[in-house]
């Protein structure tokens, strides 16, 4: 009788599942540990790891936590203070939220800032993601920001 791994039938050769470990250099890897399961995923932009399920067991004994590790270079310093003076002056003229992205270019493996066609009002902001380069393969976005107008800081 043939054995069958249902992992692979199911995702082929690009994932695995281990025990205590998120050791593997596969696209993605879901490892089971004394905390619960988690999964590390290999992008372009880099290595995430996040928490899928966190049921306790008792009889592994390594713990593990999310984490991120950027693959590519930091995003220059000047294009994001770029985008906050750029947002800054949106809101003061336009009085409107406005957003903006930050690309990588898998070409010429550089940072590319975007700003796309948008329809704003002091507290939206509406733009088409079905098109240009949040389609092209050739570019990965690494960034993809808003500006909050009169509002405050926080992730939204």
């Amino acid at each position: 009788m043939q054995q069958i791994n249902v992992f692979e039938a199911l995702f082929g050769k690009q994932g695995e599942v281990l025990v205590e470990s998120l050791d593997s250099d596969l696209k993605f890897c879901t490892g089971v540990f004394k905390n619960g399961m988690f999964e590390k995923r290999i992008h372009t932009i880099g290595e995430f790891v996040r928490q899928v399920n966190a049921t306790e067991i008792p009889y592994l004994n390594t713990e593990c936590q999310p984490a991120f590790k950027m693959l590519l270079p930091k995003i220059p310093g000047g294009m994001l203070n770029a985008l906050e003076v750029f947002y800054t002056y949106v809101s003061n003229t336009v009085k409107s939220e406005v957003a903006a992205q930050i690309f990588w270019d898998t070409v010429n493996q550089d940072y590319v800032l975007h700003v796309p066609i948008q329809q704003v009002t002091g507290s939206t902001v509406r733009y088409d993601r079905k098109n240009g380069m949040f389609v092209d393969p050739r570019y990965v976005c690494v960034c993809n920001s808003h500006s909050h107008n009169t509002f405050g800081r926080y992730y939204s």
